[in-house]
């Protein structure tokens, strides 16, 4: 009898130890998560396999379909341009502040400059109508790849700038995630 008694107070005692750690597990650390969450995404962009690239590529090439015919003439792949978006990308965490189920994280990003692009192809368009001779004596297929080698140039020269940015975070199901308006803000980022 006493050893069943014995036998109850220990399991007893075993209950109450593992209900007592139980309690004791960690609190969930959100700001942490929230982190771990935006270093995976931004080290996506910062370290762009191939697969990334690819991905992107083909995203710009849908939605550069007329310009597709133009640009292959030219001998410009969309890998060439999605892979120049990546050269030199950077990131800080600032900060992340965590109310409830939203969070924001305050960044800052080295990107290229991407606004520069378009004033650097009109400047490129603009030369070329200004001097025709330049393409004197020239097929058109040279002529493209001139046009060609001068919009990769521009592409090569995108400066470098330094943005910051806001990205929201929320709890889904019991994860953090990046909200919808935080990937629109991500792709901002190239044209500040």
């Amino acid at each position: 009898m006493r050893r069943s008694i014995i036998a109850i107070l220990a399991s007893a005692l075993l209950v109450l130890g593992a209900t007592a750690l139980a309690g004791c597990a960690a609190p969930e650390n959100s700001e942490q998560l929230v982190r771990e969450d935006l270093v995976s995404e931004l080290d996506q962009i910062k370290n762009a396999d191939e697969a990334t690239v690819k991905e992107v590529a083909e995203s710009m090439e849908s939605a550069m379909a007329s310009q597709a015919a133009q640009m292959e003439a030219m001998g410009i792949s969309p890998e060439e341009i999605a892979s120049s978006m990546f050269e030199g990308f950077d990131y800080a965490i600032d900060d992340i502040k965590v109310a409830g189920e939203e969070a924001v994280a305050e960044v800052t990003v080295t990107a290229r400059d991407f606004s520069e692009f378009a004033t650097g192809v009109a400047e490129m368009a603009s030369n070329a109508m200004a001097d025709p001779q330049q393409f004197a004596g020239m097929t058109k297929e040279q002529v493209m790849t001139a046009m060609g080698d001068q919009f990769k140039q521009i592409l090569a020269d995108l400066p470098l700038s330094e943005t910051d940015i806001s990205l929201d975070y929320e709890k889904k199901d019991g994860t953090w995630q990046m909200a919808p308006s935080a990937t629109a803000e991500l792709f901002s980022m190239f044209f500040q």
